[in-house]
């Protein structure tokens, strides 16, 4: 596949994932997807999640510990079967009300028009209440 058709498969997942379509958000992930979480392992969900029925338990848990308030792709890079976007997102914790606000950028590899391997990379210290991003 080509860059522009890989970024077109991640821009899809973000529209389903704005929709609330996690089916939508599964299935543009291969079979043995490998989902990592890159932050502090003190972090909520932080960690690998492997296969999408991990991923999906993933979203599960989320969906209870927090919500998204803004969440905001703005930038695609491509090359190769990579797909790295920059962006910015705003989350309620549930179970206190803390807002947190922070920069982020996403890697996604692909392989047949799926999405193999997913990264995110936070502001950890924002996350940890540090300050606003």
């Amino acid at each position: 596949m080509d860059e522009q058709a890989n970024v077109r498969i991640v821009e899809g997942l973000f529209s389903s994932l704005e929709r609330g379509d996690i089916r939508g958000v599964l299935d543009r992930l291969s079979d043995d997807v490998e989902w990592r979480i890159a932050a502090p392992s003190e972090l909520p969900l932080a960690g690998t999640h492997h296969g999408r029925e991990e991923v999906a338990r993933f979203f599960q848990d989320f969906g209870q510990a927090a919500e998204f308030e803004l969440f905001e792709p703005q930038e695609y890079l491509a090359k190769g079967n990579k797909v790295v976007v920059l962006g910015r997102e705003r989350q309620r914790i549930k179970d206190s009300g803390r807002v947190v606000e922070t920069d982020w950028a996403m890697v996604f590899a692909l392989r047949d028009g799926c999405i193999t391997r997913f990264r995110n990379y936070v502001d950890s210290h924002t996350v940890n209440g540090g300050g606003e991003g």
